[in-house]
Formats: C-alpha cells, structure tokens, sequence
C-alpha cells in the first residue's frame, strides 16, 4: 500500500507542557512523557511532530487538525476527535479504546499494533489508510465511502460496517466474527475458505451437512 509518510524535520525543538497553552500552532516539535489529560484547549493545531508517550487521555478540543504527525505509544482512550482533518500521521502502538473519530477527514494514516476497541469511525472519509494488527473489536465504521482502505490481521469481532460498502476489501488474514453488516454491502468482499461458513450463517442460512451412507 503506498502510503505518503509524515514530513518530519530532522532538527525537531523539544516540546514542553506549556507550548499547548502559549501556542495557537505547533510545529516541529517532538513532545516525551507529558500529561495532557487536564488540558482544555479549543484548538490543537499540530505540523510536523512527534509524540511519545504522551497522556491524552480525557483530553478536550473543539478542533484537531493533525499534518505531518507521528504518535509512538500514546493514549487517546474516550477522546472526541470528531470533525477532525488527519492527513500524513502514524498512530503506532497507542490506546485508542473508545476515541471518537465520528466525520474525520482520514488521508494517507496508517494505525499499527494499537488497541481501539469501541472506536467510532462512523461517517468519516477514508483515502489511503492502513490498519495493521489492530485490535478494532466492537468498533463502528458505519456510513463510509471507502478509498484504498486495507485492513492487516485486524480483529474486527463485532465492528457494525452498517451502510458501508466493503466491494474490493481483503479481510481474509483478520478476525471476523459477528461483525455487523448491511445486506449486499459484503458483495465484492474478499474472504478465506475458513471465514465463508462464518458469513453464511451470518446471513442467516443454514449449512446441512451430508455423510456418504454405507452400502
């Protein structure tokens, strides 16, 4: 998947807990171990930094937008991201349990090894994202347009894909299990041998099986 990565200087300033405060943009930072949880701020405009281990847990904003981002380890657990612009960011190895990313604008972002169970990504507009051994269980992707998306050994048990066509998607090497899906969006999707059974009864119809008779 060609995927364009964040533009990230290579002489980053080191970011401190006051920037977020004094600052209306951030740029070309690279932020460690900071606690933003208590923070509530009406913009967070971020350009070309990065974030580890960062808290973001509980944190508040009316409006994100994220270019050219990296975040190594960080928690976003129950955040509202919704209405935000993302485009160029890596989210890798972060808790993203129940962050709501309702109406996003997702464009070249890639999602690997984090945990983001009951995540809303209802209504957002997918272009060129990669999700790659994620744990997405109980998570909504409803009412999506998706281009060029590509889920990776992902566990999609129980993910409600409601109004969302899945023509073209390869969800062959990622867990299935009672997910959630409109008729005929599944149409044109890509499956395992392993996984039809699993869709059949899913739709509703039952598998007779046969024993050759001894003559």
């Amino acid at each position: 998947m060609d995927l364009k990565k964040p533009r990230i200087s290579k002489k980053l300033e080191v970011g401190v807990l006051e920037d977020f405060e004094v600052e209306k943009k951030i740029c070309d930072k690279k932020f460690n171990a900071l606690d933003l949880c208590k923070l509530n701020i009406n913009v967070l405009d971020l350009d070309g930094c990065v974030f580890d281990n960062i808290n973001f847990n509980n944190f508040n904003s009316n409006k994100v937008e994220f270019i050219d981002i990296i975040f190594n380890s960080c928690n976003f657990s129950n955040v509202d991201f919704s209405d935000a612009i993302i485009h160029r960011v890596e989210f890798n190895n972060c808790q993203l349990v129940g962050t709501d990313f309702g109406n996003t604008a997702f464009k070249d972002v890639k999602f690997s090894e984090c945990n983001a169970r009951y995540t809303n990504f209802s209504f957002t507009k997918c272009s060129n994202v990669l999700f790659k051994k994620i744990d997405l269980s109980e998570s909504y992707f409803e009412e999506i347009n998706f281009k060029n998306v590509k889920y990776v050994n992902c566990d999609l048990a129980g993910v409600s894909f409601l109004n969302t066509k899945l023509s073209g998607m390869d969800l062959s090497d990622s867990n299935i299990n009672k997910i959630r899906v409109s008729y005929g969006d599944l149409n044109g999707a890509i499956i395992g041998l392993h996984q039809a059974e699993l869709i059949v009864r899913m739709m509703g119809i039952n598998i007779k099986e046969f024993m050759d008779e001894k003559k």
